[in-house]
């Protein structure tokens, strides 16, 4: 053995440690759940889709309409304007499977944003040329992806678009 050093001494100092290694993992595992928890209340979290059980359990409908919709062969582009006063002008330009447009739908939209609570919904008015325009209530800037249903008669159009949002300059 070294000068200096005995087995009992060892074991004394091992003995030692294992409390404080304890009390440190603990005091880890309090700082770690205290971290998740402020995160958890953070209001700039990203939130979570409301009513998802009930979406949840109507899949297969949802899945259905989404066919039904792709069988129809329209498409979707979406203008926005920058924010300006709280508000951003929409534009949504629908097309057929032949490129023609699409009139006579009635077509509106839900804004949703991943940090955003509130969920900005609008009519969209015939504006020409398969174009239907409103105005989007949005308080932040950022991605927003844009929830299109259009009807014409028995058909039923939706999609999922994404857009920028940027504030307009004063």
């Amino acid at each position: 053995m070294a000068a200096g050093r005995t087995a009992a001494g060892d074991a004394v100092s091992a003995a030692k440690l294992w409390p404080a290694a304890m009390v440190a993992v603990l005091a880890l595992t309090v700082v770690a759940n205290v971290a998740v928890l402020r995160l958890a209340h953070d209001p700039d979290a990203a939130i979570v889709e409301p009513d998802a059980y009930p979406r949840a359990v109507a899949w297969d409908s949802t899945a259905a309409r989404r066919d039904a919709s792709a069988a129809l062969g329209w498409t979707a582009l979406a203008t926005l304007d920058p924010i300006a006063d709280g508000r951003a002008g929409l534009r949504v330009r629908l097309r057929d499977r032949d490129g023609r447009s699409v009139e006579g739908a009635r077509a509106s939209v839900e804004a949703v944003h991943n940090r955003e609570r509130l969920r900005p919904r609008a009519s969209l008015l015939p504006a020409g040329e398969g174009t239907y325009a409103g105005a989007l209530p949005l308080a932040r800037d950022g991605m927003w992806e844009l929830r299109v249903v259009a009807v014409r008669g028995a058909e039923i159009f939706t999609t999922s678009l994404r857009v920028d949002a940027v504030r307009g300059t004063p």
